[in-house]
């Protein structure tokens, strides 16, 4: 999880790696105002035991 500070001191939160951005894609998503992460679909420990 990053967040960066704007110039308006706003933060933006962004999520990247495995789940997100890379294989296996598309599990997880943030929302770049509040950062609460969210999976988008059921998970399987006996597939990725953890996302790092």
């Amino acid at each position: 999880i990053k967040s960066d500070k704007v110039f308006t001191g706003e933060v933006i939160y962004m999520l990247e790696g495995p789940g997100v951005d890379q294989d296996p894609k598309g599990l997880f998503e943030i929302d770049e105002k509040t950062g609460w992460i969210k999976s988008k679909m059921p998970l399987d420990r006996e597939k990725h035991k953890s996302f790092k």
